[in-house]
């Protein structure tokens, strides 16, 4: 369990979102460690030095290095790249066949070892939770909401899509019953004459189906402000 120690004040400089809602992920760290945080870019890079000030009587120990640079390489190959020419020192969570050809290399070390876990626990200091917070209606519905709409408006859009093939393919609703997809088929064989028989149909289904996948975002957004990206 890892438990942050963080001067007093450091997220108030935290600048509010679209909704008003301030985004404490954007306010870099400091670091109170082995390490202090010098330089901070979101998804890029984490440069880190030497806390002189950290007691020496603690269980980690004094640090070893005087400074580490973490950088977000999301690319395998460009990590494996980076490590054998020396751009890196250090990279983990590669597939056995890529750490079996990186331990073919005299300058490199390959230890297969379990993933490491990390966990977080909040700490409700003031017992405004009670010991039902996971089962109080009033608090779990506001969070389903949001997904249940997503998952809603997605299947929806599978399910015209899985129709419309079907009547393409006529394996599913059958003449004169009206569908898109057996528009679609019955028109393929006319495409040279007048190419809008198949046209019409097919960007009557890509509407529909992008139109269902925006709604359902929408209201996401307008029910869960928070969970905007």
């Amino acid at each position: 369990m890892v438990l942050p120690i963080l001067p007093k004040g450091r997220f108030d400089s935290a600048e509010p979102g679209g909704d008003g809602v301030p985004r404490f992920a954007a306010v870099a760290p400091n670091g109170t460690g082995p390490f202090k945080v010098t330089e901070f870019a979101a998804g890029d890079t984490v440069k880190m030095q030497a806390n002189e000030a950290y007691f020496p009587s603690s269980p980690k120990g004094t640090p070893k290095l005087d400074s580490m640079t973490y950088r977000t390489i999301t690319d395998s190959a460009t990590q494996i790249a980076e490590l054998m020419t020396g751009g890196i020192d250090w990279i983990w969570g590669i597939s056995n066949d890529q750490a079996g050809a990186v331990a073919q290399a005299p300058h490199i070390t390959s230890i297969n070892a379990p993933t490491m876990r990390i966990s977080y626990m909040t700490f409700d200091s003031q017992g405004t939770s009670g010991t039902d917070a996971f089962t109080k209606p009033d608090e779990l519905l506001p969070n389903l909401i949001g997904p249940l709409v997503v998952v809603a408006s997605l299947e929806m859009a599978h399910a015209i899509l899985l129709e419309s093939a079907l009547s393409f393919l006529r394996l599913g609703v059958q003449p004169p019953t009206p569908s898109w997809g057996l528009l679609v088929s019955e028109g393929k064989s006319m495409i040279f004459f007048d190419a809008r028989l198949i046209a019409l149909p097919g960007a009557a289904i890509a509407i529909l189906v992008l139109s269902i996948n925006l709604i359902g975002d929408g209201v996401r957004d307008i029910l869960t402000p928070e969970g905007r990206a």
